[in-house]
C-alpha cells in the first residue's frame, strides 16, 4: 500500500525518488517545489481538522524546547484550541 501511495506521489510530481546509496540500492523520497507549495494547504487542513472535529491528531509536532505545536507552529494553549 506504501509503495502504491509512493508512487502516486512521484507521478503527481510532490516527491521525487532519489538514490542515495549504490551497494546496495537505496532510495529516499524527496520533496519536489510543487510538493513544498503544498504543504501550506496539508497543514491548513490538519489544523482545521484538530479544532474542528474529534479526530485524534495523526502528528504530533514538538518545538526543540518541548512545547507542544498546532499545525500551523504556534504554541498550544490547551488541547481543544479554544
Amino acid at each position: 500500500m506504501l509503495t502504491t501511495r509512493l508512487r502516486t506521489l512521484v507521478g503527481a510530481g510532490v516527491v521525487r525518488r532519489v538514490q542515495y546509496c549504490e551497494h546496495p540500492p537505496r532510495y529516499e523520497y524527496r520533496m519536489t517545489r510543487a510538493g513544498v507549495e503544498l504543504l501550506p494547504v496539508l497543514v491548513g487542513a490538519m489544523d482545521w481538522g484538530e479544532r474542528w472535529t474529534d479526530a485524534t491528531p495523526c502528528v504530533e509536532f514538538t518545538h526543540r524546547c518541548g512545547a507542544h505545536l498546532d499545525p500551523a507552529g504556534r504554541r498550544r494553549r490547551d488541547p481543544h484550541f479554544t
